[in-house]
């Protein structure tokens, strides 16, 4: 009885088995019709001269490819090469600038040495005729050394009315101040 089942249930697979392969034939056959009937050009070829025909174009696209990848890395080292050439010309344009500061900053030293030494000359004879005139609108005053010793926080003692007319003028000058703004 096990035997009658195995059987029946083999021949039941066998008939699946026919009717599948049956279904796959059908389906690629009309594939094909339909495909021999797009590409009337295949008719005249066979097989094998078809397949080979679509290797030489997988081929010959796999080379585009290549000279495609191969066209974009040249680019690249190119554009590195450049991008290389610019950074160094940019480095020596650099470092030429800062030489020309470093020149610069040593003559501007030297003029000042130079300066420095006819400053002293001209410091001691300012120290000794040191005045101040200031010029507010039309009036002009004019400040002795004694006043501007004094205004320069400089201990030495003002006479009691010069000081009282230098408080009285800074007050003029407050009040101009405000009434200009």
């Amino acid at each position: 009885m096990e035997q009658f089942v195995v059987d029946d249930l083999l021949i039941k697979l066998m008939a699946k088995r026919k009717e599948v392969m049956h279904n796959l034939y059908s389906e690629y056959s009309q594939k094909i019709e339909v495909f021999l009937s797009n590409n009337l050009e295949v008719h005249g070829i066979s097989i094998n001269a078809y397949l080979e025909s679509i290797d030489r174009k997988n081929k010959e696209l796999q080379e585009k490819k290549e000279r495609e990848l191969q066209e974009i890395r040249e680019k690249k080292e190119r554009e590195e090469r450049e991008r290389k050439e610019r950074e160094e010309r940019e480095r020596k344009e650099q470092e030429e600038k800062e030489k020309m500061k470093k020149a610069l900053q040593e003559k501007k030293e030297k003029d000042m040495g130079k300066k420095r030494k006819n400053d002293k000359s001209t410091d001691a004879s300012s120290k000794r005729r040191r005045s101040m005139i200031v010029t507010f609108d039309d009036m002009s005053f004019s400040f002795g050394k004694d006043e501007l010793e004094q205004l320069s926080g400089q201990d030495k003692s003002v006479d009691p009315e010069v000081k009282n007319i230098l408080v009285k003028m800074n007050d003029l000058f407050k009040q101009l101040g405000k009434t200009k703004k």
